[in-house]
């Protein structure tokens, strides 16, 4: 029998393709590593948590406080803020904070109380508003200081004396830096 014919050789094959996509981005998990090592420098307890993704809400570095200034001052509630803002409360609670109280109420912070962190809200509740800087994870809200493990001043509080309200306006006053 006489032999075959050779087949012709193939066109070469174009494979249609995607652009890759990116490589994950070291940056950010750098910053939050940074971020982390920032936040123990500070005495602050924190655990990382995954990013937050939920609609237009969530955060690439969330982190979960426990306690600020070496477990000297704790946290009473939910306390997820996106990571530079856990180091800012770090910050404020050892440098702003502690030292009003010493001066003004002759003692120490021990504890915070959260009233509110990461909520996936509008600003003010209302509909259709814009996102309050707690969707990101850029706002906690304290409403009471702990003094020395026993009593407590609550923001907002008509019966504070007159030592607690001047310590809360100064707080307060001092806040507007860094936290806007």
């Amino acid at each position: 029998s006489p032999p075959l014919p050779t087949p012709a050789p193939a066109p070469p094959v174009q494979v249609a393709s995607l652009a890759p996509t990116a490589a994950p981005s070291t940056e950010l998990a750098e910053g939050g590593a940074v971020c982390r090592v920032a936040l123990a420098e500070l005495g602050v307890t924190a655990q990382p948590l995954p990013p937050i993704s939920d609609g237009a809400c969530g955060m690439p570095d969330p982190v979960n406080g426990a306690e600020l200034a070496g477990g000297a001052v704790k946290h009473e509630g939910q306390a997820t803020v996106d990571c530079a803002v856990a180091e800012k409360l770090g910050r404020f609670v050892t440098e702003t904070i502690e030292p009003q109280a010493e001066e003004v109420l002759h003692g120490k912070v021990t504890a915070l109380r959260i009233l509110d962190a990461y909520t996936c809200r509008n600003r003010d509740g209302l509909a259709g508003g814009q996102l309050a800087e707690h969707a990101h994870g850029n706002a906690i809200d304290i409403g009471a200081f702990q003094i020395d493990g026993k009593r407590w001043i609550t923001v907002g509080d008509s019966s504070n004396g007159i030592p607690e309200n001047t310590f809360l306006v100064d707080v307060r006053q001092a806040a507007c830096g860094p936290f806007t």
